[in-house]
């Protein structure tokens, strides 16, 4: 069937450009620029209430662990971003480094807090007992201390790793 209609250069182009991956990595790093431009002043403006209400006592120990996840999805906005200038303007072995180290914070980071937030959360509810005995917050910083240590320390050496191969 003879299809004249349609022009044939243009679809050769959009097929070569699907096969060769340009397509996907565009719309990638709009998605990570739309991350970028919607996620930071929403986290910067969760930190902002979370800190207000917390301030005429202090920070409530049952906010620790959401400040830090927070500041975790604070670092993956701001990765997005490094990652798009990286591919798209500077692409530089150093940009490389950072990108990579923010990103393997934010990998490792985010389901810790996140099962910090749960299993605090169930034992208000399953072991009120348990629970009132750790409320202090020195238990609650020293395990956000422990969990942004090993996730650096993991971090830096997954960049060590990468540079080497």
């Amino acid at each position: 069937m003879n299809d004249s209609s349609r022009n044939s250069t243009s679809m050769l182009n959009w097929m070569y450009c699907l096969d060769q991956g340009y397509v996907p990595s565009v719309i990638c790093q709009y998605i990570q620029v739309l991350c970028f431009l919607l996620g930071t002043p929403a986290l910067f403006w969760c930190l902002w209430i979370s800190l207000i209400e917390g301030t005429s006592e202090g920070l409530k120990p049952t906010q620790i662990f959401s400040m830090n996840l927070f500041m975790v999805e604070l670092l993956f906005c701001v990765q997005s971003l490094l990652q798009v200038i990286y591919q798209r303007f500077l692409p530089q072995n150093m940009l490389f480094q950072v990108v990579a180290f923010l990103y393997n914070i934010a990998l490792i980071c985010r389901p810790l807090f996140q099962t910090c937030i749960c299993v605090e959360r169930y034992m208000a509810v399953v072991q009120p007992v348990a629970f009132i005995k750790y409320r202090l917050r020195r238990y609650r910083m020293g395990t956000s201390t422990l969990i942004w240590g090993l996730t650096i320390i993991y971090a830096c050496v997954m960049v060590y790793f990468q540079l080497c191969e």
